[in-house]
């Protein structure tokens, strides 16, 4: 990950980063509901199934993320969702970097992008984002630029490491 100055905005991919799919639909990740729980513990694990059910029912049926996040009411921790099939695009289309951008009102510099794919990352780079792969199967020590869980993004925010 290159040195831009500080992050002021992080795009996470939601298919394999946030989200995971089990049983024919996308579920949140284990860490990722950890890290809700642990840092907001007004959020009951017990929402977790009903906001999924509510929400995200094709694994293809993107525009569900959201409904699928204020189910857990943690949709107002995102500044947007750049929704592949309201955009008409995927990545790494570079239409897709920009709206995630656009959302949080940043240039792309000041933004981090987090997704499973190595390809799209380095896509995002080219186009001037900063980027991380993240890697849960990836043995330490990992190489720069591959974090092996969410976790790991806290001080790469805060302190612009790895």
């Amino acid at each position: 990950m290159r040195d831009g100055g500080p992050v002021r905005g992080v795009l996470f991919d939601a298919g394999g980063v946030l989200t995971r799919p089990i049983g024919g639909r996308w579920n949140p990740r284990h860490d990722f509901e950890s890290i809700v729980t642990a840092h907001h513990p007004d959020v009951r694990p017990d929402l977790f199934p009903a906001a999924i059910d509510a929400g995200q029912r094709f694994l293809d049926a993107w525009a569900g993320l959201e409904a699928t996040f204020a189910g857990l009411d943690i949709e107002h921790y995102f500044a947007g969702f750049a929704i592949s099939e309201v955009l008409g695009c995927r990545k790494p289309d570079p239409r897709m970097y920009a709206e995630g951008s656009r959302l949080l009102g940043l240039q792309p510099h000041e933004c981090l992008f987090i997704d499973d794919d190595p390809a799209l990352v380095a896509a995002a780079e080219a186009l001037g984002y900063r980027g991380l792969t993240l890697d849960r199967d990836a043995e330490p020590p990992t190489p720069a630029g591959v974090i092996t869980c969410l976790d790991e993004l806290v001080p790469v925010v805060i302190g612009g490491a790895r």
